[in-house]
C-alpha cells in the first residue's frame, strides 16, 4: 500500500525514476507540450543586405584603396559608392 502511494507520488510530481523500499522503479514522464525554437548552427546575420562578392585583380584593389583614401573611407564602402557612380553615369 505504502509502495503504490509512492508511486502515484511521483507520478503526480513527474519523477523519472523513484527509488523504494529497495527496488527502483523508472516511471515515464509524460512529453513536453512546449514549443521550443531551436537556434540554428553558425554565425548570426549582421546585416540586412546579402552578401555579394567579388574579384579584383590587384591593379583594380590598389585603385580602389587609393579612392578610398582620398574620400576617407573603407574598402567595401568605396565600392559601393563607385557602384552608384557608375550606375548612375550609366543612366544619364
Amino acid at each position: 500500500m505504502q509502495r503504490i502511494r509512492r508511486i502515484r507520488l511521483a507520478l503526480t510530481l513527474r519523477a523519472a525514476l523513484v527509488f523504494q523500499a529497495g527496488m527502483l522503479y523508472y516511471v515515464f514522464m509524460q512529453p513536453s507540450k512546449k514549443n521550443v525554437v531551436r537556434k540554428r548552427p553558425g554565425r548570426p546575420a549582421t546585416g540586412q543586405d546579402p552578401v555579394t562578392a567579388i574579384r579584383l585583380s590587384k591593379e583594380m584593389r590598389a585603385a580602389v584603396g587609393a579612392w578610398a583614401e582620398t574620400h576617407d573611407l573603407g574598402r567595401s564602402e568605396a565600392i559601393r559608392r563607385l557602384v552608384e557612380l557608375g550606375l548612375k553615369s550609366k543612366a544619364k
